[in-house]
């Protein structure tokens, strides 16, 4: 895909990494897609939510991995990649959008 088409200006995946069983393999594609002054923007559930309000009826079976805000910093710092701005949403109960650039 990278080879076909020109970099990104912008990366949109909402409620997509839940669903990711290779994560590393999946963000290092993200790394890859995107120009280097372009922004991802990841939405997913907030962990801490989930815990904090007994939430346990937003675990789904296809879900994968469930993410709480440091968790992911380490795993895009791992791929030279940072998180420069967040948003906390109502969504599924609470879920927090991060707006990502390359390091």
């Amino acid at each position: 895909l990278a080879k076909k088409l020109p970099q990104a200006d912008l990366i949109v995946a909402n409620n997509v990494l839940a669903h990711v069983p290779n994560l590393h393999d999946f963000v290092a594609g993200l790394k890859t897609l995107l120009k280097r002054d372009g922004t991802i923007t990841i939405e997913f559930p907030h962990l801490l939510n989930l815990i904090s309000f007994n939430q346990f009826d937003t675990i789904y079976h296809e879900h994968f991995s469930y993410f709480s805000l440091i968790s992911l910093q380490k795993i895009l710092a791992h791929h030279h990649l940072q998180i420069v701005d967040v948003e906390e949403l109502s969504t599924h109960g609470g879920s927090i959008r991060i707006f990502v650039n390359h390091l």
